[in-house]
């Protein structure tokens, strides 16, 4: 069962004091190709290739618009600053069934250590569980 959301009621930006999450985009298709090319960051991930392809960074990214549409994961590139354009990892919520869902993220090596995934992860559960009406995503688990 999919969770009825539809694209355009979720939020496709988050802020943290230091970080901005945002849908990605093809633009981002280099960087992300980039960092998933590198063996520190895929080594602990499960079913990802490596090595990781442009072309299958602009698929991934592709794919994105559907899974929202279908209510099945949202995914937000992390930027550093609140205007921030480059992409250091990217958290998501998906594997969404009803009201459940999984979280997720990676980090390139350069960022770990530093507080990011400890401002992100509240960002990203307050998102899941935050009302379809005020642009989160309405899960009751994750």
């Amino acid at each position: 069962m999919t969770h009825d959301l539809g694209e355009s009621s979720v939020s496709a930006e988050l802020h943290t004091p230091r970080l901005r999450l945002r849908y990605l985009t093809q633009a981002d298709a280099e960087d992300l190709a980039a960092n998933l090319g590198n063996w520190n960051v895929v080594r602990m991930m499960r079913l990802l290739p490596h090595p990781y392809t442009l072309e299958l960074a602009r698929e991934w990214i592709t794919s994105h618009a559907h899974e929202r549409k279908d209510g099945k994961a949202f995914r937000f590139g992390i930027c550093k600053g609140s205007t921030g354009a480059r992409i250091i990892g990217v958290t998501d919520v998906d594997e969404i069934d009803g009201k459940q869902g999984e979280i997720g993220y990676w980090l390139h090596p350069t960022a770990r250590g530093r507080g990011v995934l400890g401002e992100v992860v509240p960002v990203i559960i307050d998102h899941a569980f935050a009302p379809v009406c005020e642009g989160g995503l309405g899960l009751a688990r994750l």
